[in-house]
């Protein structure tokens, strides 16, 4: 699900996913937020924590996204997972490397999460977002 809209010059979306794009920029993960995008799981408890107990499961709220940063030649997308004033990087990919050779952070593979995405599961939805282009691609112009 793509989060961003051109309402003129500006682009706006969601405040928390566009809050947790710009925490990825400000902490040096990605040099700019081009196309962010909501990744939604048939299990919704895919990413999540059961803050409550076994009898009594109260989950997380938490987001997975994807983030493109544009280049002339490639694109870069980060997965991520915004955890509410946190953020976790779960993997990495260069738009012109073959998909295995994207980058599963080591953090990722250490967090204790209900369900995580295997890393096949990351080379599929990787391909999925720009195979089906859910992030629209502009034109990138140099100045």
């Amino acid at each position: 699900m793509n989060l961003l809209t051109e309402k003129g010059d500006e682009t706006t979306g969601p405040m928390s996913p566009v809050l947790a794009g710009k925490e990825l920029v400000n902490q040096g993960m990605i040099k700019s937020i081009d196309g962010l995008a909501r990744v939604l799981f048939d299990d919704t408890h895919v990413h999540q924590v059961n803050e409550g107990s076994k009898s009594d499961p109260e989950w997380t709220g938490h987001d997975t996204l994807v983030a493109v940063h544009r280049e002339r030649n490639a694109d870069f997308y980060a997965l991520f997972i915004d955890m509410g004033g946190k953020l976790l990087p779960v993997a990495m990919h260069f738009s012109d490397d073959p998909l295995y050779d994207a980058i599963i952070t080591p953090i990722y593979k250490q967090k204790e999460l209900h369900q995580k995405l295997t890393d096949e599961q990351i080379y599929e939805l990787f391909d999925m977002v720009k195979r089906d282009k859910l992030i629209p691609k502009k034109e990138v112009v140099s100045a």
